[in-house]
């Protein structure tokens, strides 16, 4: 199998991909930063914290704190979020009646559907959508209620979802390298580039 070589260059604020005589040009995202790093590291192991914490560094003004010990922010009444207990996105009698107001609209469309009535049709769906999305937030799909995430797992899924756009846009323009990427770019609270033989990375 001939191994492909891919040459990637940072100008200014975009990322060059060049292969086969061919160059590419996408927007350097932090998605394609993130990526990069792995790139440049083969077989390295990240924290998905860490790979954030390098490309995303505390401002100045946030340092002091951020460098303090649990303690110390404790007797400053400074908590963590991730000390406090789980707060919940929304209470039990709430989803009832959501769930009853969203059982009422779906009689309510039969109806209007029945006697061929679509000038509400617009402004009920309208309402439905908004009702389904607001129970997809707040309740999980084992049944249960969906808590505000911590900050660790914000950062963990911020930085898959940015790594994930990343090769989604190269595998526009390049399908099988993003195909490639997809397949041997590990990522989740431990990420890293395992090289499949495939291509070489010649980052400049």
């Amino acid at each position: 199998m001939d191994t492909k070589t891919v040459y990637l260059q940072v100008h200014s604020k975009h990322l060059h991909i060049k292969t086969e005589g061919e160059e590419y040009r996408f927007r350097l995202s932090i998605g394609m930063k993130y990526l990069l790093e792995l790139l440049q590291n083969p077989g390295r192991r990240y924290y998905a914290m860490n790979l954030y914490n390098a490309l995303n560094p505390v401002p100045e003004e946030y340092r002091l704190l951020a460098n303090q010990a649990d303690i110390e922010r404790v007797a400053q009444h400074l908590y963590s979020f991730d000390d406090l207990p789980p707060i919940y996105k929304a209470d039990w009698q709430t989803v009832k009646e959501v769930g009853a107001r969203l059982n009422f609209l779906i009689a309510q469309k039969a109806l209007h559907l029945e006697y061929n009535d679509l000038a509400w049709l617009e402004e009920i769906e309208e309402e439905m959508d908004f009702l389904c999305r607001y129970l997809n937030d707040v309740m999980r799909k084992s049944g249960k209620l969906s808590t505000f995430m911590s900050s660790e797992k914000q950062v963990v899924r911020s930085v898959n979802k940015a790594i994930k756009r990343a090769t989604s846009e190269i595998g526009k323009e390049l399908p099988a390298l993003g195909t490639y990427l997809d397949k041997r770019v590990y990522a989740w609270h431990l990420m890293y580039y395992n090289p499949g033989g495939e291509y070489h990375f010649d980052l400049g």
